[in-house]
């Protein structure tokens, strides 16, 4: 792979266009209102391929290198968005731009997850977006935690730091999880990957819902989650800026800092980000959740160079490391075990190639390279006598490359290959204190998940008046390979160690498993008025089934967890209809979904070495529907009030049962309102319905409803420097709670209680 990778940059480095001319663009962004600069607003070349940010004094630069009409998208959180047609080359170099304010969503905020950049309301797909001021709004410890505001995402526990999400039901291996575009793989089985994420390192989170396979592969038929990294960005000058911010949680004694700076101009950046927190157990109305503490810490850089005018190298390094990190239970242990993480580390290094504008028909041309190691360091306090320790390493590389073709001004082509794989070391020591005994074994073998791509996703815009098209499609081939494993590998007694053991016996024979799988998704949006817009996407998705769900080995003492190694990939059509509205004063967006599954992969009672086992199996045929909903209404200058709502129900229907880890019916209402200034207030109540309807085994839950506060001050001006204030109370009547996702996956019986926070911010300019 890394031979690949470099050869495509020599290959483009040896084609390097001359440039005969260059022509400049600049513009000023103000508030139409009070006529101050806007930083931070998106600026987009919709068929060119370029995207930049206004800075501090609201200018922004774009560079082109061909002639043409090109049209110009641009937008900002809390503003209307606008779009303007140039012509180049253009007598008027420096424009003055100015958006009008707008209190609600209006569907501005940029996403890239679509592999091109755009626009929220600009996209035929499901897709929400949070991003960063609404993280530093609430007091949140995980990824999964800040995305659950979000309809139709709910929170998945194996503890309080260890977290994931479900999307319209589904979750795990159904969610393919990115950050700055780099897949996350690690365990399926207590992922904890959304727990390995720096919230102070994160510009914006986007959630597409629902099977998206020919944009990212395997994995995609719940949805994408893909976290963008505040990073850094070339200036039209030199610059040099500074944070730093602190918050500290009652519920959990939690302390959190981190600082970053940031630097660079027009040829090059530098972005530096460390941040350090730690927490003691979890207080719940009913007491203390033992073993749910914390410690954690992320150093994250960014670098970046422009050469050449039309091409630029980007660099990152992210290393999250955690230590001694409690988990009050899960499934896959007995429910008398303490566990805990003594390290968990994820270690991702990047390096991208950009050609911008070779062509008028060929705007851009990237290639990546990513390396990342997850280390899952886990302790197991069965009982007073046995400990084990179970230890993996998953490693992931991988390339993507891309061309992005403009045919016209209304079709835009993207195409290329996305090739990765993921490897598993894994060993448990199984340790008997009262025999002097350590018996050595592998829980799962070690393997390899192979994928390699090519796709092809085709945009139309404005195919006829006032409907865009998109239609996409996908082929990829999957290998999985794994060796030999027979348990135990060794025994040591007494100091002596024996590596031919008694009672040897084979779990898994080596295996070699390949196959090929194509997939396509066709999406419309008809804007009816300017403000009225309908959806419709039909997706064909498809998930080969994971290691762990081929491999899986833990016995639970009175059964065992075992996997399947020929499941069979899961499949799938997927339905969405859509309707939104983008009022000044009221925003909308209403989706309902229909889900057919083939082979989804769940578990059967059976047998396995003998004793009773719960054993992973292709369901024959499964649906999921539901819709999901948020609207916002202004009803006054600066107030606003808002709900998001969401409602799911799978079914196995060839043996008419539910199917497992379905979410019930839930709300958040609130409303919120700037009284001073930037002084803003913000309460909502968030309502969950009881789940009665559940798969064999599980446990029912009863429904609640938890009130909150949040209340901040934004950038109050110090000298150089600008303060925001964070405060609020979660559970204001510390109400105890069951989460049907935590009780039903681990052993987490409540919630946590009433939560008080405090967060500053300090932005240096």
């Amino acid at each position: 792979m890394r031979i690949l990778f470099f050869t495509f940059i020599t290959l483009t480095l040896i084609y390097n266009s001359a440039i005969s001319q260059t022509y400049d663009l600049s513009g000023e962004v103000v508030n139409s209102v009070t006529g101050s600069k806007i930083e931070a607003v998106n600026i987009i070349v919709v068929n060119a391929g370029i995207y930049t940010t206004t800075n501090k004094n609201g200018i922004f630069n774009l560079k082109f290198f061909n002639t043409g009409e090109y049209e110009i998208l641009i937008s900002h959180t809390g503003f209307s968005p606008l779009k303007q047609t140039i012509n180049i080359p253009i007598k008027e170099t420096v424009f003055k731009i100015a958006l009008e304010p707008a209190v609600i969503d209006l569907g501005e905020v940029v996403i890239t997850g679509l592999k091109y950049t755009t626009i929220v309301k600009e996209s035929p797909l499901p897709v929400v977006v949070t991003f960063k001021e609404n993280i530093e709004k609430f007091s949140k410890i995980s990824l999964a935690d800040v995305v659950t505001s979000e309809p139709g995402v709910t929170l998945t526990r194996d503890g309080i730091w260890a977290t994931d999400i479900s999307i319209r039901g589904l979750t795990g291996g159904n969610i393919v999880f990115l950050i700055d575009g780099n897949r996350v793989e690690t365990a399926t089985e207590i992922a904890a990957r959304m727990s390995m994420v720096d919230l102070n390192d994160v510009q914006r989170i986007e959630i597409i819902r629902g099977g998206t396979s020919s944009l990212y592969g395997s994995g995609a038929t719940g949805g994408i989650v893909n976290v963008v990294t505040s990073g850094g960005d070339f200036s039209d000058r030199f610059f040099i800026s500074g944070n730093a911010s602190a918050s500290f949680s009652t519920v959990n004694s939690g302390f959190y800092r981190s600082a970053g700076i940031k630097t660079g101009d027009k040829n090059w950046y530098l972005s530096l980000r460390g941040t350090q927190r730690n927490a003691t157990d979890v207080s719940t109305p009913e007491g203390k959740l033992l073993n749910s503490y914390f410690n954690d810490n992320n150093l994250s850089a960014s670098a970046g160079v422009n050469f050449l005018e039309k091409h630029n190298i980007n660099l990152s390094y992210q290393k999250f490391y955690a230590e001694d990190v409690g988990l009050p239970g899960n499934s896959s242990f007995p429910s008398t075990a303490t566990v805990r993480y003594p390290e968990e580390k994820r270690e991702m290094f990047s390096v991208g190639y950009t050609l911008k504008q070779a062509f008028n028909f060929l705007p851009t041309f990237k290639v990546k390279y990513f390396y990342q190691e997850i280390l899952r360091d886990v302790e197991v306090k069965v009982n007073p006598t046995v400990t084990l320790f179970p230890r993996a390493n998953h490693y992931t590389n991988g390339v993507q490359a891309q061309f992005d073709f403009i045919t016209t001004n209304s079709i835009r082509i993207i195409t290329g290959l996305d090739i990765w794989q993921r490897s598993l070391e894994s060993r448990r020591r199984r340790v008997v204190s009262n025999t002097n005994t350590t018996i050595g074994e592998r829980p799962l073998p070690e393997a390899t998940f192979r994928s390699s791509g090519i796709f092809i996703q085709s945009e139309f815009d404005k195919l006829l008046p006032n409907l865009n098209v998109s239609i996409g499609g996908r082929y990829d081939f999957i290998n999985v390979e794994n060796k030999k494993v027979e348990n135990p590998e060794y025994t040591i007694v007494n100091g002596v160690r024996n590596d031919n053991p008694p009672n040897r016996v084979t779990l898994w024979d080596a295996n070699n498993f390949t196959g090929k799988s194509w997939s396509l998704n066709f999406s419309t949006l008809y804007k009816i008025t300017n403000s009225l817009h309908a959806t419709f996407n039909y997706g064909r998705s498809f998930r080969a089934p994971s290691i762990e769900e081929r491999f899986l080995f833990a016995d639970l003492g009175s059964f065992i967890r075992a996997g399947n190694p020929f499941l069979e990939p899961e499949d799938g059509n997927f339905f969405d209809l859509g309707f939104r509205v983008w009022e000044d004063n009221f925003s909308l967006r209403l989706n309902g979904f229909l889900n057919m599954f083939t082979n989804l992969v769940s578990e059967e009672a059976g047998t396995f070495l003998n004793r009773p086992a719960r054993i992973s199996v292709n369901v024959g045929k499964a649906t999921l529907t539901g819709f999901d909903l948020f609207a916002e209404y202004r009803f006054f200058e600066k107030s606003s009030v808002y709900l998001s709502m969401a409602y799911v129900s799978g079914k196995d229907t060839e043996n008419d049962i539910p199917l497992r880890f379905i979410p019930p019916l839930n709300a958040t209402t609130g409303v919120k309102s700037i009284i001073y200034k930037d002084f803003e207030v913000d309460f909502n109540i968030t309502v969950f319905n009881a789940q009665d309807n559940v798969a064999p085994g599980e446990f029912t839950t009863p429904g609640y409803a938890i009130f909150n506060l949040g209340l901040n001050y934004s950038k109050i001006p110090l000298g150089f420097t600008k303060i925001s204030l964070f405060a609020g109370v979660e559970n204001i009547f510390d109400k105890a709670y069951k989460n049907h996702l935590a009780t039903n996956r681990g052993l987490i019986k409540l919630e946590p209680g009433r939560n008080f926070y405090f967060k500053v911010f300090l932005a240096i300019e």
